[in-house]
């Protein structure tokens, strides 16, 4: 200790010993004087002194170290662990014996090693003090036992899987061949004599339980330090299992029959979106109101899924005045501004429940599979053509440009492109105008569908009109023209006729120098009839008159 000073003002201590050393088995063994001057800033001084007597050494003062027992990680980490240093010395009031002190000991030890398991053992260390001041026999010396144990105190160390989802395989049955996870595993002491893993489960089509374990295996793993006691747990793959929440339980048991566990839950889920098949190319026919609606199954060609039934929706890739394309529908809808177009359809199997009506692009991710349609829209309903009614008409009415008969209307599920006409002349006498006229009217509609109607213009001839021969005369003046009057026609209209004549010339005449008799021949060329004989007409009036 210190000295203890009451004062007021600064002091300076000055110390003073003085050792009396009775030599090593002395008694006492030393006897210390320790003088303490203590002096003010006035100069003034006090002393006192204080006196210590080491007694001898004793061997019933000794303190033998504790048994103790010490973890076999640090053992193996540490030798020094097991060493005195680390599980204690004989000592005295708390100083350790053999350090070189005044006492009159010496020291020493013995271990003995015995194995309770791989990495775990015992060490029977005998220690022996001595006292050199006394004589041998007896206590002296003396020695004691301490028992230490390096011992395993629990299993292999290792982090335990989190919850894992797995997917069905993506062929074959609705069950998932999982891969369990693997686990990085440490143990200090001994080697990994067992790993497994346990599974647990209900198979929720059939309500049976389902367990089996498997043995894993020990493996290295990227990156491994080998000053580490860790390494890879390595385990297989399980037997296909259905759908279902599973509990896996892995066990690791060291060398000295330590185990460690842990749990975690597996689930094997339907995450395999369906197979998607379907017709590449399609025709599709509209209907008669212009319009036609393909359900979505139409589309499918054996689209399918290992868990579940598949659902069928449809859209257009390009949205027009048919329908939208910004939503799945049940059908699709088609119509005139299709026609002879190829529309692209996007064909979509769900794997789960989906309800009627129209469902979001985005709707079911992850439940859904889609195919390209392409479809030809085509009209193969023709459009209706209706001719105006036949017409009969009298040539004298007869209108050869035919408008005034009427022309063709036509209807159609979509529209009507244009309409032709076509006169067929082959029973119609063009020069007489009569005969049968036949129109044929073909309407064409837009997707170039035709229909053809007809009508039947019947020009009938009548021959209504007569003939005023020219009277006979008696020519006093010649004047060289031989012109002595023709026929005169009345009532003529549809008739050709031809007019001729021939003369005969008599010379040799009563009261005039001569005579000419003059033959009139009028031919109808709309009647002429080459086989039968003409009409011979009489003179009305003989009597001739006088120019």
């Amino acid at each position: 200790g210190d000295v203890v000073i009451d004062d007021c003002s600064t002091t300076t201590t000055q110390l003073d010993e003085d050792i009396t050393d009775n030599g090593e088995c002395g008694d006492p063994r030393q006897i210390i004087v320790r003088t303490f001057i203590v002096t003010d800033k006035w100069g003034n001084q006090a002393a006192c002194s204080q006196t210590i007597t080491v007694t001898p050494f004793d061997l019933n003062d000794v303190v033998f170290p504790a048994d103790i027992t010490v973890n076999c990680e640090s053992a193996y980490l540490n030798p020094s662990a097991v060493q005195p240093d680390g599980t204690g010395r004989p000592s005295i009031n708390g100083a350790p014996i053999g350090q070189g002190t005044l006492c009159s000991a010496s020291i020493g030890y013995t271990d003995v090693v015995l194995d309770i398991c791989e990495g775990s053992y015992e060490i029977y260390r005998t220690w022996q003090i001595g006292n050199t001041c006394l004589p041998l026999g007896g206590d002296n010396p003396t020695s004691h036992v301490q028992r230490i144990r390096v011992k395993d105190f629990g299993g292999p160390q290792f982090a335990c899987p989190g919850d894992v989802t797995v997917s069905v395989n993506p062929l074959g049955a609705c069950c998932a061949t999982a891969a369990l996870p693997d686990m990085i595993v440490s143990e200090g002491c001994s080697n990994i004599k067992k790993l497994e893993a346990k599974l647990t489960g209900t198979d929720p089509a059939t309500g049976n339980v389902i367990t089996f374990t498997v043995k894993g295996q020990l493996g290295d793993f990227p990156g491994n330090n080998y000053w580490h006691p860790d390494t890879l747990a390595i385990f297989p793959y399980t037997q296909c299992l259905p759908i279902g929440v599973y509990t896996l339980r892995y066990t690791a048991e060291d060398g000295c029959g330590n185990i460690s566990t842990c749990e975690f839950q597996m689930t094997i889920a339907d995450l395999v979106p369906p197979v998607s098949a379907c017709d590449e190319f399609t025709q599709v026919g509209l209907g008669g109101n212009g319009e036609a609606f393909v359900n979505a199954a139409t589309f499918d060609d054996g689209s399918y899924d290992n868990c579940a039934p598949v659902t069928f929706k449809a859209r257009r890739m390009n949205a027009n005045d048919c329908q939208t394309d910004t939503v799945f529908h049940d059908q699709v809808k088609f119509c005139c501004d299709d026609i002879n177009d190829t529309i692209l359809v996007v064909f979509r199997v769900y794997d789960v429940p989906v309800q009627p009506g129209v469902v979001g692009l985005e709707e079911y991710e992850g439940h859904y599979n889609d195919c390209m349609v392409q479809v030809f829209v085509e009209d193969k309903i023709k459009p209706i053509c209706e001719a105006p009614a036949h017409v009969t008409v009298s040539c004298e009415n007869f209108d050869p440009s035919l408008w005034a008969y009427g022309f063709a209307t036509a209807t159609d599920n979509c529209c009507i492109d244009t309409i032709t006409t076509t006169n067929n002349l082959g029973l119609f006498d063009t020069v007489c105008n009569k005969g049968t006229i036949t129109r044929t009217f073909r309407a064409i509609d837009c997707g170039g569908q035709s229909s053809t109607c007809t009508q039947r213009i019947i020009v009938n001839y009548e021959q209504d009109y007569y003939v005023r021969f020219p009277n006979d005369v008696i020519v006093t003046v010649c004047d060289g023209t031989g012109n002595y009057g023709e026929p005169t026609f009345f009532g003529e209209d549809c008739e050709l006729l031809g007019v001729s004549h021939e003369d005969e010339i008599f010379t040799v005449v009563p009261d005039a120098c001569f005579k000419i008799e003059r033959t009139w021949t009028i031919i109808n060329w709309c009647t002429y009839n080459p086989n039968l004989g003409c009409i011979e007409v009489p003179n009305p009036n003989p009597n001739a008159t006088v120019n």
